[in-house]
């Protein structure tokens, strides 16, 4: 009767089950403490001194401040890499519309950037955010053309990241892999984008769900955090995980808690 009754509960409000049943608390004060601690350690800064880098830029090109609850963590912890390691290549996969782009632009004026996109002719393009949609097409190009014009130090690709390596040249110090988040995309984009990296290279990946159980949901799935845990038994250096958002709210269940994974590549 009891069970019953939750399960009813569980419907109208998604969160109860998980708090209940397999204790998903999300401590919002400790994890915060947790997130500066690893920050700190990492790249021998503060997440407020890394702010104040951030909200420069994001006050020239945003015309407001970094909101931690709705904003992505990697824009930060890419702030602090602008202060804390010298940066001269970067290589991001999965342009979209190239806000942040345009932020690594700023952070990284003297780097050479390199970003990758789906061409028009790939289907995965008009198949994914509604893009099936001429309007909405169109609303995205223009938005992706706005902000790589803008940026004097991007050179933007347009082809499907399985011939990456056919269309780059060279290593980079800063990777961020930012596209295909299911199989077998993001097997080829993490694997790929490792074996670019420099000596002491840092690798980046959005969108981590840290589950053992196997999770898919849309565009997101726990196949990042596989391929991520097979690269971790394999190289001198630990995959760190940020959270992608401090807020407890939204993050109260697993399976909506995501990660943002660095990992270095210290084999030298």
């Amino acid at each position: 009767m009891f069970k019953k009754i939750l399960n009813k509960i569980n419907k109208l409000n998604g969160t109860i089950w998980d708090l209940l049943y397999n204790n998903h608390f999300f401590n919002e004060e400790n994890i915060i403490l947790g997130e500066e601690k690893k920050f700190i350690n990492e790249f021998k800064i503060t997440r407020k001194d890394s702010l104040i880098i951030l909200n420069k830029i994001l006050g020239k090109t945003h015309d407001r401040e970094f909101d931690e609850k709705n904003d992505s963590g990697h824009w930060l912890i890419c702030a602090a890499i602008s202060k804390s390691t010298n940066i001269n290549r970067i290589l991001e996969i999965g342009t979209y519309t190239g806000e942040f782009t345009a932020i690594l632009s700023k952070l990284f004026p003297e780097s050479e950037i390199v970003t990758i996109d789906l061409p028009e002719y790939d289907p995965i393009l008009r198949n994914s955010y509604n893009r099936d949609n001429n309007d909405l097409y169109n609303d995205f190009k223009t938005a992706q053309n706005y902000n790589i014009d803008k940026s004097n130090n991007v050179n933007l690709l347009l082809t499907n990241s399985l011939f990456l390596n056919d269309k780059v040249n060279g290593k980079f110090d800063l990777i961020w892999v930012d596209g295909g988040h299911n199989y077998p995309e993001i097997a080829w984009d993490l694997c790929n984008s490792y074996n670019l990296l420099n000596d002491g290279g840092i690798l980046m990946c959005d969108d981590i769900i840290k589950m053992e159980k196997d999770f898919a949901k849309g565009f997101v799935s726990t196949d990042s955090y596989r391929v991520l845990d097979y690269l971790n038994q394999r190289v001198n250096n630990s995959v760190l995980y940020f959270l992608k958002r401090l807020d407890g709210k939204r993050y109260a269940r697993l399976k909506n808690r995501k990660y943002i994974a660095l990992l270095k590549n210290n084999n030298f």
